[in-house]
């Protein structure tokens, strides 16, 4: 407070004119109204006054001359850093997009307006963290700077973008009248996320790297999802969350995808109960032998038999019950119901193995061990009669816990696979520490196979290296012959997909349909 102190005595005892009296008081004003600018500018005060002191000792200056001359300084010098500090409040230091506070502010603005027509983007960058942890924070950093250059060339000039820490960024579009209709909105929407994620197409030269990153969308409405920002901001981030699961890239707001809607909530209520009530079922897709031009294996798959909104995909529910902390439910009754259907194939003469997806939750489940081995002894069944799948993201979310239950898991003999591989942007050399014995390379890359050289060169090395590390592989998501027949020329092991069939249900899987699809080569 000295400076303080040392201006009002210099405007008690100095003879200043009355306009020097009035710049001093503005000074004062300035650092009392901004006390937080205080500490920055006292040192810049200081180097004004010792000036002012130094000047005072020739006899041509006068002593009002040179303190009106510095007085004047030290105010621009306060405005100076005034606007820094300003400008470091509403930006982001890193990249130079619109911060987080200031962003709110304007999302604020923007809804406060007279027929607020408002689309809210917010984007997660998919594979950053694995670019950060391998190459480190200083490389993070100059990826997101990245990135950010990317968003402001995708987008226009009008669209507000920010960085709302991490690697999460948001954008804010005005929409004009003329998109208020649902299908122009709609289109308008389309457009952004194509112009994005063409960004992301292709690799980045990240240093003496490339690096693959994509970008997950998730969009809200105003005011159709949404009234206040905060809560506009959770739609998009549910929204996001489902574009990150399906691999959609970017997805609009659903109330039913929403943990915390009403809807949803009835629905993880009623789920308990539906077990009980016998209302989900499995459908079966079937998984062909390239070798032996065989069905040898199904995967399950669950649905749920909804007494008021009918068949509801696994999407409609699991996120809720993973969300929720009752997947162990789903998946304990998903593996009595899988071996139980072994069981009366058998019965008919149907000799399938069963694959099984488990969650990353069911990876933190003691009772799953149990589960399994209860199921298998119920139904005499034989461990290798079961395939346990686990995404690779989940291995990957927690290695040490999937280390230890897959070796548990592979010690009584049951068989494991890495599902979706390629998501999570792991080596096999990484996953080779876990008791797998198989891998399904995720469909993203298989139905590109055919037109994307980046893809065909993914595909064909994970299979040899994968055969050299003693695994098989599945290719997921093939639907029609020429990618069947490729993937036979490079030595896939198995296929499954539309190209042999949907998923059915048990009554439709016999031996004639199994022969049927045995033709399709």
């Amino acid at each position: 407070m000295s400076i303080l102190l040392f201006f009002r005595t210099a405007l008690t005892q100095l003879r200043l004119t009355k306009c020097g009296k009035s710049l001093l008081r503005a000074c004062l004003w300035v650092i009392k109204d901004n006390y937080a600018y205080f500490i920055g500018l006292s040192t810049l005060l200081l180097v004004v006054i010792d000036l002012w002191i130094e000047l005072a000792h020739f006899p041509f200056v006068s002593l009002e001359f040179a303190f009106h001359v510095f007085l004047a300084l030290g105010v621009l010098l306060m405005v100076r850093y005034s606007i820094k500090l300003d400008h470091s409040a509403r930006y982001d230091g890193l990249t130079g997009l619109v911060g987080r506070q200031h962003f709110l502010s304007r999302l604020s603005a923007s809804l406060g307006e007279r027929d607020a027509n408002v689309v809210l983007l917010l984007m997660d960058l998919d594979r950053f963290k694995f670019v950060n942890d391998t190459l480190g924070h200083a490389a993070g950093d100059e990826l997101l700077k990245i990135v950010a250059q990317k968003f402001r060339s995708s987008l226009r000039e009008s669209d507000i973008i920010s960085r709302l820490g991490g690697d999460e960024f948001a954008v804010i579009i005005n929409s004009p009248k003329s998109t208020k209709t649902p299908e122009l909105r709609d289109r308008t929407i389309e457009e952004v996320c194509r112009r994005l994620h063409e960004a992301f197409h292709g690799q980045i030269s990240l240093n003496e790297y490339e690096v693959d990153i994509g970008v997950s969308v998730g969009v809200a409405v105003y005011p159709e999802h949404a009234t206040t920002p905060q809560d506009l901001l959770r739609c998009a981030d549910v929204a996001m969350y489902v574009a990150k699961r399906s691999k959609s890239g970017c997805s609009i707001y659903d109330r039913s995808s929403d943990p915390n809607s009403v809807e949803s909530l009835l629905l993880v209520g009623s789920i308990r109960s539906a077990i009980d009530q016998d209302q989900f079922t499995l459908f079966y897709q079937l998984q062909k032998s390239l070798k032996t031009n065989k069905i040898e294996e199904v995967e399950a798959l669950i649905r749920w038999n909804h007494p008021t909104l009918g068949l509801l995909g696994p999407d409609r529910f699991i996120p809720l019950c993973e969300h929720s902390g009752i997947m162990r439910h789903i998946t304990n009754w998903v593996i009595r119901a899988a071996c139980k259907q072994v069981r009366l194939w058998r019965d008919q003469g149907i000799t399938l193995r069963v694959s099984i997806n488990i969650s990353a939750t069911d990876l933190a489940i003691p009772t799953l061990l149990p589960t399994v081995v209860e199921a298998l002894t119920t139904y005499q069944l034989v461990p290798s009669d079961i395939v346990l799948e686990i995404t690779e993201t989940a291995v990957v979310s927690d290695m040490e816990t999937a280390a230890a239950v897959t070796a548990t898991l592979s010690s009584i003999g049951i068989k494991l696979s890495i599902d979706d591989y390629g998501t999570g942007h792991t080596s096999l050399n990484y996953l080779r520490h876990l008791p797998i014995s198989q891998i399904k390379i995720d469909k993203s890359f298989i139905t590109g196979i055919l037109s994307n050289t980046d893809d065909y060169l993914i595909v064909q090395s994970t299979i040899q290296l994968a055969h050299e590390l003693g695994y098989e592989v599945v290719a997921e998501g093939v639907e029609t012959k020429d990618i069947h027949d490729l993937l036979l020329e490079l030595g896939c092991d198995r296929i499954q997909g539309y190209y042999l069939s949907k998923p059915l249900p048990p009554s439709k899987i016999d031996s004639a349909f199994l022969e049927r699809t045995r033709s399709l080569t």
